[in-house]
C-alpha cells in the first residue's frame, strides 16, 4: 500500500508569492512583520536540519512552528532524501510537539498535518516515529478541535492515511484515539467538499484494513454510509469515486455488519452508477469491481441489489472498454463470480451481456497472468453451473480450449489448476459436445498432469478427481485418454496420500468408478487400476471413512468395475477386506437404498461364484444384509433386482446360506417383489430367478 498523495501537491498558502486573499496568508504576512529575522531564516534555510533546530527552543511561538511545518512540507515534497534527513534530524517528532502545544492554532494544525503527510508518505520509519511521538493522537485532536475547518480536515485524513498505511500499530493508535469516528464526523460536516470526501475515504481505507475493531468503529460511526453519500454527492468526481470503493472495499471486509449496512445506504447502487458515469477511467472500474466483490459476498440482498441496478452489465462493459488492464480483468471476473453465485437472474444477464466471451477474451489476452486465470476459471465456473445456454456459449467462445491452455501456461500453479478443474467440471455437466471438446484441447492430460504436479496439495486432487469424474461420463474416447495420461495411476496415488480427506476421498471413487466403468474400451484402466493399488485403496476409503455415505456408494461402485470379468482384482479384493468392507457400508447405511442397490452389484462380482468368497461373503452377514435391504426398499426396482441377483448366486449350491435367505425370509420378499414391480422387466427376472434357487 503506498502512500496517499491526494495532499502532495503544495497547499497554495505555502508559496512564498501569495497573494493577500487567503486569511491563513494573511496571518503569515502579519507574523513576518512581527519576527522578522526568525522567520525569514526558516525561509531561507536550505536544509531541512536547519528548520528543524530553529523549531527547538521556539515551541511557545506558534508562528515559528507553523512557518516551520510549511518550510518542511515544501522540502520533503517528492524528496525522499530530504525526507529521510528530516527524520532522522527529528522533524515527526518536532511538528508533533508543535501540534500539542498550539492545539486552537488552525494554520499551525493544518500546515503540521501537510508536513506530516509528506514526512511519512512511503517512509516506514517515519511512519514509526510518528507513531511513537504522538503523531496519531495529535492529528485526531486536531480534527475534533477544528471540525469546521475544511482545510484541517483534508490535511488530517491525509496524514492519517500516510501513518496508518502499512502500520498496524499506528492504525491502533488511531483506533484508539477515536480518528475513525472524527473521519466519519469530518465527511458528515463537509459533505459539498470533494476534498474532504476523497482524503476522508482514503484514510478510512487504511484505517480499516485488516482492522476489525477499526471496522465495527467505522460501522457505528456511520462511516459506510457516508462514503455511500459522498459517491452520491460527488458522482461526477473520479477521485472521490475510486477512493470511496476502496474504503468500501476495506470497511466491509469481513464484516456481515457493514455489508449489511452497505446495502442498506444504497452503496451498491452508488457504485454501478459510478461505472456508468467513468466509464473510461480504469481506476475507477478496478475499484468500483473490487468493492461489487465485497458487497455480495456471501450477501444474497446485495447481490440482488446487483442485479437490479445493472452492476452486472456495467461489470462486462468494464471489461470489454479495458480489455488491456490487468487489474480491471481479474477484479471483474472476482466480481462475476459473486454476482453469479446462487443467482440464475443474475447469471442470464451476465449471458445475455455477453460476459461468458468477455472471460473468454481476457484469459487469452491475459494469458500469461496467473491472476487473471484463477479468477477467469472462477468466474466461467459459476457462470455456467445450472445454466446450459450459457455452458453452450462457453463451449462456442472456446472455453474449454482456454482452460486447458490455461493449465499448461500455469503447470505450477496449484491456484490455477484448481480453479480449472473445478470450472471443466461444470462446463462438461450434460454437454456431450464440451466433454468433446475437452478430449480435442488435452484437458484430460492437463488434469492428469496436474495432480502429478500437486499431489500434495489436497484442493487440487479433489477438483481434478471431480473434472476426471465429468470428463469420462458417456464418453469411450475420455476414457482412453485418461488411461494412457496416467490418470488412474494419479487417482490412487491421491487416495494414498490423502487418506484422511473424505472429500479426496469420495471424489477420488467417484473418478475410479467412471474411470473403470464400460465395456472393453474400459479393461485397459481396470487393468491399470488394479495393477495400481485401486482396490486395496478404495477398501482403506471404505474403513476409514464409514459413516460417508456418498464416499461408500461410490467406493462399491468402483468395487464392482474392477471385479467385473478380472480374477485379479476379485483375488485382490478378496485380501484386502472388499467384502467385509461392502457387507459393513449395507449395515451401516441401511436407509440409503443407492448404497444398497450399489453394494448388492458389488457383492455379486466380488464372490463371482468362488466357493471361498461366498463363505466368507456368508460370514460377513451379506445374506443378511441383502434380505434386509429388500425388506427396507421395497419400493426401489434397483435394489430389489440387484438383491435378488446377489442372493441367488450366494445360495447357489449353497445349503446353509439357502437356509440363512429363507430364515430371513428371502422367499417372502422376492414374490413381494413381482407383486410390487410387475411391468419391471428386470426385477420380474431375477425376482423369478431367485424363487426357482431357493426353493
Amino acid at each position: 500500500m503506498k502512500g496517499h498523495e491526494g495532499c502532495g501537491s503544495l497547499p497554495p498558502w505555502t508559496s512564498p508569492t501569495m497573494s493577500g486573499e487567503s486569511a491563513t496568508g494573511s496571518a503569515i504576512i502579519g507574523l513576518l512583520g512581527q519576527c522578522e529575522e526568525e522567520l525569514k531564516a526558516i525561509e531561507a534555510a536550505v536544509d531541512v536540519e536547519s528548520v528543524v533546530a530553529a523549531m527547538r527552543g521556539r515551541e511557545e511561538r506558534a508562528e515559528i512552528q507553523e512557518m516551520a511545518c510549511i518550510a518542511l512540507l515544501r522540502r520533503t515534497h517528492n524528496d525522499d532524501g530530504n525526507r529521510t534527513r528530516a527524520g532522522t534530524a527529528g522533524a515527526v517528532e518536532a511538528v508533533t510537539t508543535a501540534m500539542r502545544v498550539h492545539v486552537g492554532s488552525i494554520g499551525l494544525q493544518e500546515a503540521a498535518c501537510c508536513a506530516l503527510v509528506h514526512l511519512t508518505r512511503n517512509d516506514a520509519e517515519n511512519r514509526i516515529r510518528a507513531g511513537t511521538a504522538g503523531a496519531v493522537e495529535a492529528v485526531a485532536a486536531a480534527m475534533r478541535a477544528h471540525a469546521g475547518s475544511a482545510g484541517v480536515q483534508k490535511a488530517a485524513c491525509c496524514a492519517l492515511r500516510n501513518m496508518a498505511a502499512n502500520d498496524a500499530e499506528n492504525r491502533t493508535r488511531a483506533g484508539t484515539a477515536g480518528a475513525v469516528e472524527a473521519v466519519a464526523a469530518a465527511m458528515r460536516a463537509h459533505v459539498e467538499s470533494a476534498g474532504v470526501q476523497e482524503a476522508a475515504c482514503g484514510a478510512l481505507g487504511d484505517l480499516t484494513f485488516n482492522d476489525a475493531e477499526n471496522r465495527a468503529r467505522a460501522g457505528t460511526a456511520g462511516a459506510v454510509e457516508a462514503a455511500a453519500a459522498a459517491m452520491r454527492a460527488h458522482a461526477d468526481g473520479a477521485g472521490v469515486q475510486v477512493a470511496a470503493c476502496r474504503a468500501l472495499i476495506n470497511l466491509i471486509f469481513n464484516d456481515a455488519e457493514n455489508t449489511t449496512r452497505a446495502g442498506t445506504a444504497g452503496a451498491v447502487e452508488a457504485v454501478a452508477a459510478a461505472m456508468r458515469a467513468h466509464a473510461g477511467s480504469a481506476g475507477v472500474q478496478e475499484a468500483a469491481c473490487r468493492a461489487l466483490r465485497n458487497l455480495t459476498t456471501n450477501d444474497a440482498k446485495n447481490t440482488t441489489r446487483a442485479g437490479t441496478a445493472g452492476a452486472v452489465e456495467a461489470v462486462v462493459a468494464a471489461m470489454r472498454a479495458h480489455a488491456g488492464s490487468t487489474g480491471v480483468q481479474e477484479a471483474a471476473c472476482w466480481t462475476l463470480t459473486n454476482l453469479t453465485t446462487n443467482d440464475a437472474k443474475n447469471r442470464t444477464r451476465a449471458g445475455t451481456a455477453g460476459a461468458v466471451e468477455a472471460v473468454m477474451a481476457a484469459m487469452r489476452a491475459h494469458a500469461s497472468g496467473a491472476g487473471v486465470q484463477v479468477a477467469a476459471c472462477r468466474a466461467l465456473r459459476n457462470l455456467t453451473t445450472n445454466d446450459a445456454e450459457n455452458r453452450t456459449r462457453a463451449g462456442t467462445a472456446g472455453a474449454v480450449e482456454a482452460v486447458a491452455a490455461a493449465m499448461r501456461t500455469h503447470a505450477g500453479s496449484a491456484d490455477v489448476q484448481q480453479a480449472a478443474c473445478r470450472a471443466l467440471r461444470i462446463l462438461i455437466i450434460n454437454d456431450a459436445e464440451n466433454r468433446t471438446r475437452v478430449g480435442t484441447a488435452g484437458a484430460v492430460e492437463a488434469v492428469a498432469a496436474a495432480m502429478r504436479t500437486h499431489a500434495g496439495n489436497t484442493d487440487v486432487q479433489e477438483a481434478a478427481c471431480s473434472a476426471l469424474r465429468n470428463l469420462t461420463i458417456n464418453n469411450a474416447e475420455n476414457r482412453i485418454r485418461t488411461g494412457t495420461a496416467g490418470a488412474v495411476e494419479a487417482v490412487v496415488v491421491a487416495m494414498r496420500t490423502h487418506a484422511s480427506d473424505a472429500s479426496v476421498q469420495a471424489r477420488a471413487c467417484g473418478a475410479l468408478r467412471n474411470l473403470t466403468k464400460g465395456g472393453a474400451e474400459a479393461e485397459e484402466n481396470r487393468t491399470r487400476a488394479g495393477d495400481a493399488g485401486a482396490v486395496e485403496a478404495t477398501v482403506a476409503a471404505m474403513l476409514a471413512h464409514a459413516a460417508d455415505k456418498g464416499l461408500q456408494e461410490r467406493a462399491c461402485g468402483v468395487l464392482r468395475n474392477l471385479t467385473t470379468s478380472s480374477v485379479q482384482n476379485e483375488s485382490r479384493a478378496f485380501n484386502a477386506g472388499a467384502i467385509e468392507a461392502v457387507v459393513t457400508a449395507m449395515s451401516v447405511h441401511v436407509n440409503c437404498a443407492l448404497v444398497q442397490e450399489t453394494a448388492s452389484i458389488a457383492i455379486r462380482n466380488l464372490t463371482g461364484g468362488n466357493v471361498k468368497y461366498t463363505a466368507r461373503a456368508a460370514i460377513s452377514g451379506a445374506v443378511e444384509a441383502l434380505v434386509e435391504a429388500m425388506r427396507r426398499h421395497t419400493e426401489s426396482p434397483g435394489v430389489q433386482s440387484s438383491a435378488c441377483v446377489a442372493l441367488y448366486f450366494l445360495i447357489e449350491d449353497n445349503a446353509e446360506n439357502k437356509a440363512r435367505a429363507l430364515h430371513e425370509g428371502a422367499k417372502r420378499l422376492a414374490e413381494a417383489a413381482l407383486k410390487a414391480h410387475p411391468s419391471n422387466r428386470r426385477v420380474v427376472h431375477e425376482a423369478r430367478d431367485l424363487l426357482t434357487q431357493i426353493e
